[in-house]
């Protein structure tokens, strides 16, 4: 995913899914370590740097799919509060990923 070329919408998206999942009411660290298979930390510094992350970085793209498909698939029974940090619907969120 080529972040510079989003639009502004779109990373806002993006950085919303991360706030979410940094937040943990849709899943907890450990869980979205095994999960996922990114590292907490990775997600962590994802969430603090995002948009301004390298492409390129394999820790950086498995953070970032990790906690978009985590807030879409993972039973987080979390639905209620999906828009106190995405600012978008699960189906603008399954198009931008």
């Amino acid at each position: 995913m080529a972040h510079e070329q989003l639009s502004p919408e779109d990373r806002q998206l993006i950085k919303g899914c991360l706030e979410a999942i940094a937040s943990e009411v849709f899943i907890d660290a450990d869980e979205f370590e095994t999960v996922s298979g990114a590292s907490w930390e990775d997600l962590q510094a994802l969430r603090a740097a995002y948009p301004e992350v390298d492409d390129d970085d394999q820790g950086v793209e498995l953070a970032l799919h990790g906690a978009m498909l985590n807030l879409l698939f993972y039973p987080h029974r979390q639905e209620a509060r999906w828009h106190e940090f995405v600012p978008g619907s699960l189906h603008d969120v399954f198009v931008v990923h």
